[in-house]
């Protein structure tokens, strides 16, 4: 069982925690602190740029898709900032990751709610888009709004937190630099970072293989390692298929308070969010080079035709496709082709 893990109800809640504001945070939290995976800094983020810039195609073909690492004032919240340049007119997939984001379209900002399914969308040649990647079961807290009614979805924000949309909307169409308005919108938002309970159940419904380790912090992409002599990954919360009864006895409540905790703050029930988040992770195997029978394997799936079944279901394409990027027309949130 490993540690103590935190009740989702506790007799004496502990005092709200927010977001750090971006006027008084911490250097690390500067809008310039925008860092690429290889920890360079962002160029031109935190400056205004020109109104053609972002959604009207003002890049063109200067990049295409790039995550950069979110300041050290959002860890833990946000997974990473990105920006996506479409090269050709077409249709793009998304596929699902238990993520929501904060979207800059060019001519809308929207929230972008969990998925079941590849979401399909359409894309102009040299638009870019501009988004930030939450942690699952970490924006629907900051907005103070339950993720289920978001459920496969895209909603202006403004629907939900109309003051500090209508704000941030101001900054962006007056041209500047998408990721640092969305970083301060971040701070502004009225609810409160997600308390331990969000993340205990987040590892209890993905338990890790025995033998496999992730590193992707501090990498380009995320990957995968076997370590043969490792311990249980990370303490696994439960032994076995971890059910519901399980997780809800570890973690001190009910089977019908843990899901109702999973659908507030991921959208889906515990069984859809396992689902996706062992999708998820065999997706990140399969992309680090694993064989689709050791991605089965490590992430929980019974075979290797399970895996197959589970990824055409979600991604609408075989293991093989996904480990060549196939089907990776764009990965824009939520639900994205850069996985953990």
């Amino acid at each position: 069982m490993g540690r103590a893990q935190p009740a989702l109800t506790a007799s004496v809640p502990s005092p709200p925690r927010r977001v750090p504001d971006s006027s008084t945070a911490s250097p690390g939290f500067d809008h310039a602190g925008w860092r690429s995976r290889r920890g360079r800094p962002l160029r031109g983020v935190g400056r205004r740029v020109p109104q053609d810039s972002i959604g009207v195609g003002g890049y063109g073909r200067a990049m295409s898709y790039r995550e950069l690492r979110a300041p050290a004032g959002l860890a833990g919240l946000v997974e990473c900032g990105w920006t996506d340049t479409a090269k050709a007119d077409g249709a793009r997939q998304v596929l699902p990751d238990g993520c929501m984001d904060l979207i800059w379209t060019g001519g809308e900002l929207l929230v972008a709610g969990p998925d079941t399914a590849a979401h399909r969308g359409s894309r102009t040649r040299g638009v870019t888009v501009a988004g930030l990647r939450f942690a699952p079961g970490a924006l629907p807290s900051l907005l103070g709004v339950p993720a289920a009614p978001l459920h496969n979805r895209r909603v202006a924000l403004v629907e939900l937190v109309p003051g500090p949309a209508r704000a941030a909307l101001a900054r962006l169409e007056a041209g500047e630099e998408p990721l640092s308005v969305l970083t301060a919108l971040t701070t502004r938002l009225p609810g409160t970072p997600p308390d331990r309970s969000v993340a205990a159940l987040r590892r209890a419904l993905a338990p890790a293989a025995p033998g496999w380790s992730f590193r992707g912090a501090d990498s380009d992409t995320d990957q995968w390692r076997h370590d043969s002599g490792a311990p249980d990954i990370e303490r696994r919360l439960f032994d076995g298929a971890g059910s519901v009864a399980a997780i809800a006895d570890a973690l001190g409540c009910t089977p019908r308070s843990v899901h109702r905790r999973c659908l507030a703050s991921f959208g889906y029930g515990p069984a859809v969010l396992r689902r996706v988040l062992r999708f998820r992770r065999a997706t990140a195997l399969l992309r680090a080079g694993v064989s689709p029978a050791a991605a089965a394997a490590a992430a929980g799936y019974a075979d290797q035709p399970h895996l197959s079944r589970e990824t055409r279901a979600l991604a609408g394409a075989s293991p093989g496709q996904l480990a060549e990027g196939a089907n990776r027309s764009t990965p824009l949130p939520s639900g994205s082709w850069t996985t953990a």
